[in-house]
């Protein structure tokens, strides 16, 4: 059996797809720092970037990359 850190993201996301909450831990795991230090270039309060972040996560949790252009849109919109 394989560790959850030998699978590429692609096959994570699959696993999180089908409703593998194991798998999606393993996901926020992977990003949530960097996401978090994505944030901090249009966020300045911590507490904001972390809400930014779990609520990325939430939305559409097996598609990092378009986490990050939400993450972005929001960032910009709060910080407006």
């Amino acid at each position: 059996m394989h560790e959850m850190r030998d699978y590429t993201d692609e096959q994570i996301a699959v696993r999180v797809q089908k409703g593998s909450i194991q798998s999606f831990g393993e996901l926020v795991a992977r990003y949530e720092q960097k996401m978090i230090r994505y944030g901090r270039k249009f966020l300045f309060d911590s507490e904001e970037v972390r809400d930014l972040v779990n609520d990325s996560a939430r939305i559409y949790p097996a598609n990092s990359s378009w986490g990050n252009t939400y993450s972005c849109s929001c960032a910009r919109d709060a910080s407006s």
